[in-house]
């Protein structure tokens, strides 16, 4: 029934939607509205199979639209905003803490990008070449500290919880682990 209501409703909004948008934009003159009209009467082109090629055109002109969107969408949230969290003034320790931080990133930047060093690329000598084999290295030994951490954290979490379900099971036995005496289990 929930569905039914649901593609009711989107026929009836649908209908309204180029009753009122699509028609009544071109009684006023707007004449521009008549291409994405014609596109999406282009996508019923589909059932008929002499034309059906015609609604790849408004398809491709879909999902570019879309893919647009979506990649201006994901680059402002995800890339954008982290680079300008990243890049702060400097005044007092917190800077300090922000210019080590900067340090590591650029430095996992060079280690994922500029990995060719490993290939000898570099070793021929200019200094360029040399700044960036160091930055890799550095930014290899950031990586290896940073999974470490991670690893280490999930670890304690699953071992917290797994104490828990000792605790819990053993309180159902009457035995209370609570008091230290059972952490020589593990």
């Amino acid at each position: 029934m929930y569905l039914g209501l649901s593609l009711a409703h989107l026929a009836v909004m649908g209908f309204n939607n180029i009753k009122g948008v699509g028609f009544g934009a071109l009684a006023g003159g707007q004449y521009l509205v008549l291409f994405p009209m014609v596109l999406g009467l282009l996508l019923f082109t589909r059932w008929s199979p002499k034309v059906s090629w015609l609604s790849r055109y408004s398809l491709a002109y879909l999902v570019g639209v879309a893919a647009g969107i979506t990649i201006t969408g994901v680059l402002e949230a995800g890339v954008i905003a982290q680079i300008r969290g990243a890049i702060q003034p400097l005044d007092g320790i917190e800077s300090v803490l922000m210019l080590i931080f900067d340090v590591a990133a650029i430095s996992v930047f060079f280690y994922i990008l500029g990995s060719v060093s490993d290939q000898g690329r570099y070793a021929g000598g200019n200094t360029v070449g040399r700044v960036i084999e160091k930055a890799s290295v550095l930014g290899r030994f950031v990586l290896m500290i940073s999974f470490g951490a991670v690893f280490g954290t999930t670890v304690m979490a699953r071992l917290g919880l797994f104490i828990q379900g000792l605790n819990s099971c053993s309180e159902i036995g009457s035995i209370s682990l609570s008091e230290g005496s059972g952490y020589a289990i593990l």
